[in-house]
């Protein structure tokens, strides 16, 4: 083997350990077109919804590119762990907002099986992932600015949908 063939070697290996992430980001994507079966889509398209909400295939369309940001920033991170002893918090950071992501899924879909009784306790995940996701993207920016750009990115989706979700509880359930 060649020095060439030895020096390629880490690059392919850092490339290969992006599927992972992909493969995340299509689960969680996949997830979420479960919000468009008839159940799902029904309670949301038959619930009072803010003027702004877009349509339910724009939020699949869009959370699919958010998941896609959110898998590359993962690899980032875990690349420049390799590289840099700093990068365990952010990227412990970045899987628990990933994980919080599944389940803010999770509890958005289980409201068509409730009616929308537990709105408030998803709307507090959403805020919690929110939090996360902005403690992952600080904390990356000392190891890798482009996964901490990419994380501000899903953020600012985020926090469009912690608005909208906040403004759609007010007017399903009310206050608290």
């Amino acid at each position: 083997m060649s020095y060439a063939q030895t020096e390629s070697h880490p690059r392919s290996t850092g490339t290969i350990l992006l599927l992972p992430f992909l493969a995340i980001a299509a689960a969680l994507s996949a997830l979420g077109l479960l919000s468009t079966t008839s159940l799902v889509s029904s309670w949301f398209t038959s619930s009072p919804r803010a003027d702004w909400t877009p349509h339910l295939s724009v939020f699949t369309a869009v959370w699919t590119l958010v998941y896609c940001a959110d898998a590359l920033a993962g690899w980032l991170l875990l690349r420049a762990r390799r590289t840099s002893s700093a990068s365990g918090a952010p990227l412990i950071a970045y899987w628990v907002q990933l994980v919080l992501q599944a389940v803010w899924l999770l509890a958005f879909m289980a409201q068509a099986a409730v009616g929308g009784t537990w709105l408030w306790a998803v709307f507090g995940v959403i805020v919690l992932l929110d939090v996360v996701t902005a403690a992952a993207a600080i904390s990356a920016w000392r190891v890798s600015r482009a996964a901490s750009v990419l994380l501000v990115a899903v953020l600012a989706w985020l926090l469009f949908g912690t608005v909208l979700s906040g403004a759609d509880t007010l007017l399903q359930v009310g206050l608290p």
